[in-house]
Protein backbone atom coordinates (compact mmCIF):
# COMPACT_ATOMS: atom_id res chain seq x y z
CA UNK A 1 0.00 0.00 0.00
CA UNK A 2 1.40 3.66 -1.40
CA UNK A 3 1.33 6.66 2.01
CA UNK A 4 0.50 9.51 0.63
CA UNK A 5 1.94 12.37 1.59
CA UNK A 6 -1.33 14.55 1.64
CA UNK A 7 -3.59 13.86 5.02
CA UNK A 8 -6.66 14.22 3.20
CA UNK A 9 -5.39 11.94 0.90
CA UNK A 10 -4.40 9.17 3.02
CA UNK A 11 -8.01 7.59 3.76
CA UNK A 12 -8.21 6.36 0.57
CA UNK A 13 -7.06 2.93 -0.13
CA UNK A 14 -5.25 1.78 -3.24
CA UNK A 15 -8.34 0.91 -5.45
CA UNK A 16 -10.25 4.17 -4.27
CA UNK A 17 -7.03 6.36 -5.49
CA UNK A 18 -7.09 4.60 -8.92
CA UNK A 19 -10.40 5.42 -9.50
CA UNK A 20 -9.65 9.48 -8.13
CA UNK A 21 -7.33 9.06 -10.69
CA UNK A 22 -9.04 8.27 -13.32
CA UNK A 23 -12.17 11.07 -13.01
CA UNK A 24 -9.47 13.77 -12.54
CA UNK A 25 -7.74 12.37 -16.14
CA UNK A 26 -11.18 12.38 -17.75
CA UNK A 27 -12.32 15.85 -15.79
CA UNK A 28 -9.37 18.00 -14.93
CA UNK A 29 -6.79 16.80 -17.58
CA UNK A 30 -8.66 16.26 -20.36
CA UNK A 31 -6.93 18.88 -22.55
CA UNK A 32 -3.57 16.98 -21.74
CA UNK A 33 -1.34 15.73 -24.36
CA UNK A 34 -1.92 11.65 -23.30
CA UNK A 35 1.57 11.36 -22.25
CA UNK A 36 0.72 13.67 -19.43
CA UNK A 37 -1.81 12.00 -18.30
CA UNK A 38 0.44 10.16 -15.81
CA UNK A 39 -0.77 8.56 -11.87
CA UNK A 40 1.65 11.34 -10.52
CA UNK A 41 0.54 14.51 -12.74
CA UNK A 42 -3.29 13.18 -11.15
CA UNK A 43 -2.16 13.00 -7.53
CA UNK A 44 -0.66 16.78 -7.71
CA UNK A 45 -4.36 17.85 -9.06
CA UNK A 46 -5.96 15.90 -6.28
CA UNK A 47 -3.74 17.19 -4.03
CA UNK A 48 -4.50 20.38 -4.55
CA UNK A 49 -8.34 19.98 -4.42
CA UNK A 50 -10.28 20.21 -1.50
CA UNK A 51 -11.96 17.30 0.94
CA UNK A 52 -15.14 18.04 -0.71
CA UNK A 53 -14.41 18.36 -4.09
CA UNK A 54 -12.40 14.54 -3.79
CA UNK A 55 -15.67 13.00 -1.80
CA UNK A 56 -17.97 14.35 -4.82
CA UNK A 57 -15.21 13.04 -7.45
CA UNK A 58 -15.16 9.85 -5.39
CA UNK A 59 -18.88 9.72 -5.24
CA UNK A 60 -19.33 10.40 -9.21
CA UNK A 61 -16.05 7.42 -9.87
CA UNK A 62 -18.35 4.76 -7.56
CA UNK A 63 -22.10 6.15 -9.14
CA UNK A 64 -21.02 6.00 -12.43
CA UNK A 65 -18.75 2.41 -12.06
CA UNK A 66 -15.02 4.04 -13.01
CA UNK A 67 -13.11 1.56 -13.29
CA UNK A 68 -10.76 2.66 -16.27
CA UNK A 69 -9.60 5.44 -18.76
Amino acid sequence: MSYHSVEKLRKYNHGAMAKLRIVVKMTHMKDHPKEALTDYEADRVLESLSELTLEKLYRLAVNNNVTQL
